[in-house]
C-alpha cells in the first residue's frame, strides 16, 4: 500500500548535496559547449568584428584588428547585451504526490528537481519565482535570486501551511500570467498522473508565444512497484480522488507499468499541444545531468529574448 510520508523530502544534507552536484556540474557545461552565454547579469558579450559605422562609438574600435586594414576603414568589436531571464517553476503539491514506497515519495523527486533548476539558474544569476499548487489552495513567492532564496523555495514546497490561497487548477494558465513580469522562462514541474494536470498545460500552451513554457514529468512509476501479495484480489484505496478499486494479484504486478504507460501517453499529449517535455526518473543515475542539460539548453534560448 502506498504510504503517505509527513516527513520533509529532502533534509539539509540532501540540498547541500544536490547544490555541490549542481555547482559542479553547471560550470563545467557554462564553460563548455554553452561558453559565455551565461554570464547571468546584465552587460555586454563580444559577438564579432565589423567595420565601424559613422555612430559608433570611439571605445569599440579594435585598434589590434584595424591594422590589418590599414586602418580604414576602422574595426569595431560588434556586442550583444546579456539579459538575465526570469525563471517561474510552477511545481505540483497535489495529494498524489505525498506518496511513496520505502521512505521516498514522488514529491521527493519534484522537490530534487525544484532544487536542481533552481540553484542552476542561482549560479548563473537569474531570479527564480515559485507557484505551488495542490488541487485547491496555493502559494507563489515572488523572484528572488541567490542560493538562500532557493532554499526558501524548497521550504514552500514542502509546507503546505503556507498555501493560503484559493486555486482551481483550469485557471494555471491566469495565474502564471498574473504573476510574470515579463517574458519569462516557465519550468512546469509534476507527476501528471491527474487528468486535470495534463489539460492545464492547454492554457500554458497559449503563453508560449511570448514565454517559454517547458515541461518536466516526474516519473512516479516507482511509487507503484508494490509488494507481492499471496492475495487472489486487493483492495486499494485511491486517495487523491477518493474512489475505490480492487486489484487481481496479477493486476497488482502489472500496476506499474501501467503507470509509466499512462504517464507516457500524458507526455505525448503535452507535446501534441506544442510544449516540450522532459521525463525524468528519480532512480536514474542521470536524473541531474538530463535537468540541467535541459534546462541550459533552454537558458540559452531564452537568453537571446529582447524584453
Amino acid at each position: 500500500m502506498i504510504k503517505k510520508l509527513n516527513a520533509p523530502f529532502l533534509n539539509p544534507e540532501e540540498v547541500e548535496g544536490v547544490f555541490l552536484i549542481v555547482l559542479s556540474k553547471t560550470q563545467e557545461l557554462i564553460s563548455g559547449e554553452h561558453s559565455s552565454r551565461f554570464v547571468g547579469v546584465s552587460g555586454f558579450d563580444f559577438s564579432s568584428i565589423r567595420e565601424k559605422q559613422p555612430d559608433d562609438p570611439s571605445k569599440r574600435i579594435d585598434w589590434a584588428k584595424s591594422t590589418f586594414t590599414g586602418f580604414n576603414p576602422l574595426m569595431v568589436r560588434e556586442m550583444v547585451e546579456e539579459r538575465t531571464v526570469e525563471v517561474l517553476i510552477v511545481a505540483d503539491a497535489s495529494l498524489s504526490t505525498r506518496f511513496g514506497l520505502n521512505g521516498i515519495t514522488i514529491g521527493h523527486g519534484i522537490a530534487r528537481v525544484i532544487a536542481t533548476v533552481g540553484f542552476s539558474a542561482a549560479i548563473i544569476q537569474d531570479p527564480v519565482a515559485q507557484l505551488v499548487f495542490t488541487d485547491d489552495r496555493s502559494s507563489f513567492e515572488s523572484f528572488g535570486m541567490g542560493k538562500n532564496h532557493v532554499l526558501y523555495l524548497l521550504d514552500l514546497y514542502q509546507d503546505h501551511d503556507r498555501l493560503s490561497r484559493d486555486f482551481l487548477l483550469k485557471n494555471l494558465s491566469e495565474t502564471v500570467s498574473g504573476e510574470i513580469r515579463r517574458t519569462s522562462l516557465v519550468v512546469f514541474i509534476s507527476d501528471f498522473l491527474s487528468p486535470e494536470t495534463v489539460n492545464a498545460c492547454k492554457g500554458l500552451a497559449d503563453l508560449a508565444s511570448v514565454n517559454d513554457i517547458v515541461v518536466l514529468m516526474v516519473d512516479a512509476s516507482f511509487a507503484f512497484e508494490l509488494p507481492r501479495t499471496s492475495s487472489s484480489w486487493v483492495g486499494c484505496y485511491d486517495a487523491e480522488s477518493g474512489r475505490h478499486k480492487i486489484f487481481s494479484a496479477r493486476e497488482l504486478k502489472r500496476l506499474r507499468h501501467k503507470v509509466f504507460a499512462y504517464q507516457e501517453e500524458a507526455a505525448a499529449d503535452i507535446e501534441k499541444m506544442g510544449l516540450e517535455v522532459l521525463r525524468v526518473s528519480p532512480e536514474s543515475k542521470q536524473f541531474h545531468d538530463d535537468i540541467l542539460h535541459f534546462f541550459l539548453d533552454r537558458r540559452l534560448q531564452g537568453s537571446r529574448i529582447r524584453n
